[in-house]
C-alpha cells in the first residue's frame, strides 16, 4: 500500500508567511496579484472555513468557478437576478482547467442564489436545476488544482495545515487502517503520530493523502 487530502476539524489562527498574511478584524480586500498576498477576513461574517479556503485560492490565482472559460456548458448565469453592480463577480474570463471537470461542489463555486437582487437562482446548472452548488470546504478537485498549479508536495501540505487540517495518520479512527510503530519513531517526534478527535464525515480514509506520511 502505498501513503501519502482530507478534512479534519478546523481552527481558525492567525498566520502569517512569506506568501499569504492573514489579517483578521478587517474588512475583505482585494490585493493585486505579485509578492506577498493578503488576506484580510471580518469578523464575524467572514471567519469561516469555506470563505477562508476561497479566499486563499484566490490569493493563489484561482478565479470563482463559475468564472470558467466552458462554463456555459454547465451553467445558466441569470443576469436579471444578480444585483446592481456585482455582475463582473459572474463574468467569464480565460482560464487554465489544469486538466479538471467543472466542478459544482467546488468552494469557490458561488452559491444558486449568490447575490440575487430578489431571492430568486443567479445561477442554475444546465441538465438539473436541483444540483447543489458551491461548499464550505475545500473540495478534492480544488486542491488537486492547485497541487497541478504549483508541483509542489510540500506547500499543499503545510497550506492545509494552516488551513487546519491534521495529518492523515492522526484521524481519530486511523487505528482501522494503519499501524504506527512507535518504537521506530525518532525520539521527539512521537507528537507528530499521535490520534486526535477529528472531523471525518467529509471523507473516507485516505492513504495517498498529501497530508499522510509516507512509509
Amino acid at each position: 500500500m502505498q501513503f501519502g487530502l482530507s478534512y479534519a476539524n478546523l481552527k481558525m489562527t492567525t498566520i502569517m508567511t512569506p506568501i499569504v498574511l492573514f489579517l483578521l478584524f478587517l474588512s475583505l480586500t482585494a490585493i493585486p496579484p505579485g509578492g506577498r498576498q493578503y488576506i484580510s477576513l471580518q469578523r464575524p461574517g467572514c471567519v469561516r472555513s469555506g470563505v477562508v479556503h476561497h479566499e486563499i485560492l484566490h490569493a493563489l490565482g484561482f478565479h470563482h468557478e463559475q468564472s470558467r472559460s466552458d462554463r456555459d456548458r454547465f451553467v445558466t448565469i441569470n443576469y436579471a437576478n444578480i444585483q446592481p453592480g456585482r455582475q463582473r463577480n459572474f463574468r467569464k474570463v480565460q482560464t487554465n482547467n489544469l486538466g479538471t471537470s467543472y466542478n459544482y461542489r467546488s468552494v469557490m463555486h458561488y452559491r444558486k442564489t449568490s447575490f440575487s437582487r430578489n431571492g430568486l437562482p443567479t445561477i442554475v446548472a444546465k441538465g438539473n436545476p436541483n444540483q447543489i452548488l458551491g461548499s464550505s470546504f475545500i473540495t478534492y478537485s480544488d486542491i488537486i488544482r492547485v497541487r497541478r498549479l504549483y508541483g509542489c508536495r510540500v506547500v499543499h501540505h503545510e497550506i492545509l495545515h494552516a488551513l487546519g487540517f491534521h495529518h492523515e495518520q492522526s484521524h481519530s479512527d486511523r487505528d482501522k487502517y494503519v499501524t504506527i510503530n512507535h518504537t521506530n519513531i525518532q525520539p521527539g517526534k512521537e507528537k507528530n503520530f499521535r490520534k486526535v478527535q477529528t472531523n471525518n464525515s467529509y471523507t473516507d480514509y485516505y492513504y495517498r493523502s498529501v497530508m499522510h506520511y509516507g512509509e
